[in-house]
């Protein structure tokens, strides 16, 4: 039965996920930014907050469900940061260079000119650095699958297992004889 299940939940883990969760670069021009992601409502909103240092060539990506004039703010950030707006084209499509941390009841918030479906922060000052502009192209570069699913097994004993996944030419021939097991 856990192998069915264990079957069950990784067909439906590929088959709902968007494909963005893999992404760990996020490149334009000649430089990557090795990248956080925001994709739930509540890691978007925390976003950078009390952060007091960040690394030089890192960056925090908002996905967002569609396009749209998504506002940023900087309630309880701790460094200023360079917001840059991209859309479902992956060009960038506005940028907010060195925007100020707040510490203040009412913060301002800034919307782009055009709507995005993603929004990189980096560090303040970045892009007049490396000379990003808006039209400028980005390129998401993914992790690839791992050969092995962290998850939890909600039995008796409880705790995390791993399920090794096997590649997709083994996966029919192997399926059959119940191969797929929990570690």
């Amino acid at each position: 039965m856990k192998q069915i299940l264990a079957i069950t939940t990784l067909i439906i883990v590929i088959f709902t996920t968007s494909g963005c969760e893999n992404i760990n670069k996020v490149c334009i021009k000649d430089h990557c930014f090795d990248v956080e992601l925001a994709q739930t409502y509540e890691k978007r909103t925390e976003g950078l907050m009390y952060r007091e240092e960040f690394p030089e060539n890192a960056g925090m990506l908002f996905i967002f469900d569609n396009e749209d004039k998504h506002p940023i703010w900087m309630k309880n950030t701790l460094i200023p940061l360079d917001v840059i707006w991209i859309n479902s084209e992956k060009e960038i499509v506005d940028i907010k260079e060195n925007f100020q941390p707040c510490q203040q009841i009412d913060c301002e918030s800034i919307q782009p000119k055009e709507n995005a479906k993603y929004v990189l922060e980096v560090n303040g000052r970045t892009t007049s650095r490396l000379d990003i502009n808006t039209g400028d192209k980005v390129d998401f570069k993914e992790n690839r699958p791992v050969s092995t699913f962290w998850g939890t097994d909600h039995g008796a004993q409880g705790g995390n297992r791993t399920l090794t996944l096997l590649p997709e030419r083994d996966f029919e021939s192997r399926a059959s004889t119940n191969s797929a097991t929990w570690a």
